[in-house]
């Protein structure tokens, strides 16, 4: 009998050692930034349209919540989570910071007080032709009213028609629970 007879006899189960074997390509956190960016950007996107906040205020939220997560020291997230430098600051502006601004505005817009109705005369209308929308109008209030808040003052007339003929405009709307008011509803007079 020879030695690969013998040996062939003898199932040897060999191992791989931890080196030689493949890394895996997808870490978690690549789905929390997925996730992040695409879910909670829209839903983002569509709760900051009834809520009477600014760009530059929704921006700013999103970078304090982005970068002061990278105030957690790195040795934390790489013994805790198994991060590497890139994926923690990809994780925290990709994923986690959009889903805390869904967080935010929605709680803003659940806990919000009682409706209030307000009604404003419209000085002024413009068409505004852009990429999304060749039929959309904007209106200007009296005494200037949401001259910050354009998307307040913005409307399609595909889906508002009656914005043609108006001479006010009633909003129903509440205070949210950060302070900043939510429409719930927009009516043409």
């Amino acid at each position: 009998m020879s030695n690969l007879q013998r040996r062939a006899g003898n199932k040897i189960n060999v191992k791989p050692l931890k080196a030689d074997q493949p890394e895996k390509d997808w870490h978690w956190s690549y789905t929390l930034m997925l996730v992040g960016l695409f879910i909670g950007g829209g839903i983002s996107l569509l709760l900051a349209s009834i809520t009477l906040i600014t760009w530059t205020m929704l921006a700013r939220i999103y970078l304090l919540v982005g970068l002061g997560l990278l105030l957690i020291p790195y040795k934390l997230y790489n013994q805790w989570l198994g991060m590497e430098r890139l994926e923690i600051i990809l994780g925290s502006l990709m994923g986690i910071a959009p889903l805390v601004m869904v967080l935010f505005l929605a709680l803003n817009m659940l806990f919000s007080g009682a409706r209030v109705e307000e009604t404003y005369a419209i000085t002024s209308k413009e068409y505004r032709q852009n990429g999304w929308s060749p039929y959309n109008m904007i209106v200007f209030l009296e005494n200037d009213m949401y001259n910050d808040f354009q998307k307040a003052r913005l409307f399609d007339l595909r889906d508002n028609p009656e914005i043609q003929r108006a001479y006010s405009i009633t909003y129903i709307k509440s205070e949210g629970a950060f302070g900043f008011e939510v429409i719930w509803e927009t009516k043409f007079n």
